[in-house]
């Protein structure tokens, strides 16, 4: 019995070293964050469709909505779609945008807001709705991107609990020295 005992622990053992092994070959293959860097940045946001928006006129009225993109302290703008009912709207809207930065808090400081507007001719453009992201949060993504995500459109300033739509979107943020 003694003998048998001692073997199983000796079989114990080794099945226990081989498990060791294995965890630790799956912490080496883990992925690991990306460190933020100081330097030059660069955001791609690819607007592809946005579904569903409400006219901030009223129910029935159809929109002529416009993208505002914003990130990296500078801001972009689509091209106006006209008289748009609530269907899908396909954009395929590739937008960039390039900074440098000295220090990491700026770095993380950094957000990307995607505005949806309605149009006007005269006048400032009315808010449907919008995204907010911190830049950070999709650097730390895989391949430092948020790939074909639908969010839903928010107008704080008008009503916080109504979708006002959404918006599908992808974007790579990436800086010197990325692959």
């Amino acid at each position: 019995k003694i003998s048998r005992s001692i073997s199983n622990m000796g079989e114990e053992k080794k099945a226990s070293d081989a498990s060791g092994s294995q965890q630790q070959q799956q912490q080496k293959q883990a992925p690991q964050l990306a460190e933020l860097k100081t330097g030059e940045y660069m955001v791609h946001v690819y607007v592809q469709e946005t579904r569903a928006l409400k006219s901030p006129k009223g129910e029935d009225e159809t929109v002529d909505p416009i993208l505002k993109v914003q990130a990296l302290g500078q801001t972009r703008y689509s091209k106006v779609k006209k008289k748009v009912g609530t269907g899908a709207v396909h954009w395929g809207e590739h937008i960039f945008f390039e900074s440098s930065f000295d220090n990491t808090h700026e770095v993380e400081a950094q957000k990307i807001v995607i505005n949806v507007n309605d149009h006007r001719t005269l006048g400032k453009d009315a808010l449907i709705g919008s995204i907010e992201l911190n830049l950070t949060t999709i650097y730390y993504q895989d391949k430092h991107t948020m790939f074909h995500r639908w969010a839903a459109l928010a107008n704080f300033g008008k009503n916080y609990q109504d979708v006002m739509g959404f918006v599908k979107f992808s974007i790579t943020v990436t800086a010197a020295g990325d692959e």
